[in-house]
């Protein structure tokens, strides 16, 4: 049996915590053997992986305060445990795996896994762009990097990213859960005091300025200014009433009173099942939108910006536009939204079948089971 020690940033919902439950939900139990560290907060993502019988450990680490004294107690974490491959997730989870396994001897296998794009340093934090350099500077003694995009990688190993193997692994979803919610339309539609005849721009994301929440307010709010009946509808951690999202939209014209806040959903598919549209509207670091994957799978026209490997994953079944640009970003939308109903349903027929044919959680986790499996046998 393999033994594989998940180091991740932090465990509240978000993109990469959730990709790494599917991936201890759908692993081979009787193949490996798991445990998980979050370097920052515990949250519900931990409960959810503590509930599969695998132990979750939070140090609590609020950086820059406190890292010395993480890095060492990881390290005894490593020590005891003795795991066959160590592996990273996100940038300071990443990095800890590697300052904390330095002069170790002996050390296990360290994977580092990058879910971020790489189109502009400069619009990082301070403490992000110090966090991403130092991981450049210590790729190189890593054995594999796994990149959720092939623009990722390259956009790294621009700035110095060299591991010793690299690999990219497409995120996967549960393609068993994520059905057509044809028969919830309705339903969700009277909860959200919408009616049928309107149309609804849909988008989940926790809210951060890279995800683009304002521009996206910005280009409904023409559709409306132009006399369109259309909704606005946000959803993820921060996207909740009076929450950041609220806040950072609330001088955008003609959207206040045709904007609904859903906050946090553990499960989004009725969500997707209220859509016309679902757009992803990232102006940078976007590199595997998992909710623009899913609304794919619920039979939701997309669009998306431009980023990681939105191009990839729409390919010609949907709609790409600049980041940063809601003059660009309303007219597809508004073009989307007129689409006649074979079209649209010809345009989502192809974009399921292409998610279920590349980005099931099936394939993902074969491709990681591969990695741990021969960095682990050489341990």
């Amino acid at each position: 049996m393999i033994r594989v020690l998940h180091v991740i940033t932090e465990l509240r919902r978000g993109g990469a915590e959730l990709s790494l439950l599917g991936l201890l939900e759908s692993q081979d139990s009787a193949a490996f053997e798991h445990q998980v560290v979050a370097i920052g907060e515990d949250g519900p993502v931990g409960d959810q992986i503590r509930a599969l019988g695998i132990k979750v450990a939070a140090l609590g680490v609020k950086a820059p305060f406190g890292g010395v004294r993480g890095i060492m107690r990881l390290r005894r974490m490593v020590s005891q445990w003795n795991p066959d491959v160590v592996q990273g997730w996100m940038y300071h989870g990443n990095l800890a795996t590697r300052l904390a396994l330095i002069g170790k001897a002996a050390p296990p296998p360290i994977v580092w896994n990058v879910r971020h794009s790489l189109s502009d340093i400069k619009r990082e934090k301070w403490l992000t762009r110090r966090v991403i350099r130092a991981g450049a500077r210590f790729s190189s003694g890593v054995s594999a990097t796994i990149w959720n995009s092939a623009m990722s990688r390259t956009q790294h190993e621009a700035i110095g990213f060299h591991a010793q193997r690299h690999v990219v692994v497409h995120n996967g979803i549960d393609t068993d859960r994520v059905q057509s919610g044809v028969e919830a339309r309705a339903r969700t539609r009277s909860a959200w005091g919408i009616s049928e005849k309107s149309r609804v721009v849909g988008s989940i994301a926790r809210f951060h300025p890279m995800k683009g929440h304002r521009s996206l307010a910005e280009a409904v709010g023409q559709l409306s200014d132009r006399g369109m009946d259309v909704y606005l509808a946000l959803a993820g951690r921060g996207c909740e009433p009076g929450g950041p999202a609220e806040s950072a939209i609330c001088d955008v014209p003609s959207v206040m009173d045709k904007v609904r806040f859903l906050g946090e959903l553990e499960n989004p598919s009725n969500a997707y099942s209220g859509f016309d549209v679902f757009v992803t509207p990232s102006g940078w670091g976007e590199s595997f939108p998992n909710a623009l994957v899913e609304a794919m799978a619920s039979g939701v026209p997309c669009v998306a910006t431009r980023l990681g490997a939105v191009p990839e994953i729409i390919d010609d079944d949907g709609f790409i536009v600049p980041p940063d640009d809601p003059g660009a970003l309303a007219p597809v939308i508004e073009q989307v939204l007129s689409l006649s109903e074979p079209q649209r349903q010809s345009m989502v027929a192809r974009g399921r079948d292409r998610v279920l044919r590349e980005y099931c959680r099936k394939k993902c986790t074969e491709q990681y089971e591969r990695m741990w499996s021969d960095l682990g046998a050489k341990h």
